[in-house]
Formats: structure tokens, sequence, C-alpha cells
């Protein structure tokens, strides 16, 4: 499927762009601990299985076995460690101040954490599905360090093929996702700034999908 967006991420890390653009980018890449059912609006297991408010201040959540990383790497606490703590040290990511809320951050064991807030938050789960929650590998994030904006690697439905900045993202299905293989197997998102050249890109059959039709052309 090809899709026409009038802008593409500026980086395919996480809690580095919080557009809405980049969000339809990285939640193919990636996977949240929680995320909200589409249908029933209430939180719903993701690389969490489930999860307990043990105290006021203390929450601790079970982890999905047998999941992997697209580059083969296993999905465990460390990596739920290592996404978040990389925010946490970082006040310059534009997501900083977003998970600031968080105090504290243990491991139990491989699959088992445990979040300390600094304060009772009854918005906990929402902010823990927020901008920047999708789980990172861990070894592959600190052997490219800051390059992690252009080589993504998350365990979610899709992985990376290439990415041209400004230009086009191709991600192919993930054919060891935890979820089972994705539908679709090739999503290729093209950069089309302008509304009436994404419309005609349609119409043409160069492209499959868009948003942001202009009211005049919706006949």
């Amino acid at each position: 499927i090809v899709v026409g967006q009038a802008e593409l991420p500026t980086s395919l890390d996480p809690p580095t762009d919080w557009a809405i653009q980049a969000t339809w980018v990285h939640m193919n890449l990636f996977d949240c601990l929680v995320w909200r059912n589409r249908d029933t609006n209430e939180f719903a297991p993701y690389l969490a299985t489930e999860w307990k408010n043990i105290d006021p201040t203390t929450w601790r959540f079970k982890l999905r076995e047998g999941v992997t990383f697209a580059n083969g790497e296993p999905f465990n606490a460390d990596a739920v460690l290592w996404t978040y703590q990389r925010i946490l040290d970082d006040p310059k990511m534009i997501t900083y101040n977003q998970w600031t809320f968080i105090k504290e951050m243990k491991k139990i064991n491989d699959y088992e954490v445990e979040f300390v807030t600094k304060t009772p938050e009854p918005a906990f789960l929402s902010k823990m599905a927020g901008t920047g929650c999708g789980i990172q590998a861990p070894a592959h994030g600190k052997k490219v360090g800051a390059d992690v904006a252009t080589q993504p690697v998350g365990t979610g439905p899709h992985k990376l093929v290439e990415y041209k900045k400004g230009d086009r993202v191709i991600l192919q299905a993930n054919d060891k996702y935890w979820g089972g293989k994705p539908d679709i197997d090739t999503i290729e998102i093209r950069a089309i700034p302008e509304a009436a050249t994404r419309t005609a890109a349609l119409l043409s059959g160069d492209i499959d999908l868009t948003i942001g039709i202009p009211p005049q052309d919706w006949k």
C-alpha cells in the first residue's frame, strides 16, 4: 500500500518527534507496554500482559515473554528500562517533560518491572501509552547512538526497509511479530506537501491512501 502524507517524520526515534505524522509511522515500528483498545477505549495489554497498582505510587508490570525485536534481540525488562531511562537522562528530548512523572524504575526479574512515580498518578496508564512509549532494542540503540533516528529497531508489526528524510519511508511486514503477521506486506509512505498534488496522485492511482483532501475535491 502506498500512502501520501503532507510531511514525514523528522526522526524515527519516538521520543524525539511527537508530531502526529511521526506517530503514525512510529507505531508501525514499535509497541508500548499498554495501548488503548480502539473499540472500547480501555487500556489493553501489549508488551505488558498485566499490571497492578501496588500502592499509591508504585506500579508493577508483567512483560510478554517470547517477543523479539526486528533484529533478533530479546524483549525483556532491560529493554524497557533502557528505553525510558534514555528519555529521563536527556532533558533536550522533546518528550522529556512528559515522562518526568517517573521517580524510579526497578527490574524485578527479566519479565517484571516496577515504576515508582513522584506522586500518585491517576493518569498513569494514559501517560505510559503516550508519545515516546515505544520500546526500543537496547543493544542496537547503544551501538548506533543518535543514528537510531534513521535506524530504528522495535518489536512492532513492521520493520524499516528504507528512510529517505523528506521523501519516503518504506516498511516491511515483521513475519515474527508477536501479534501475528500483518495483513499488509509493504507500506510506502511518501511526502507530498501539496494537497492538490496528493489528490491528483490518489485519483491517478499513484497512491492508494491519503488524508487532508480539500473539501472542494471531495466530489
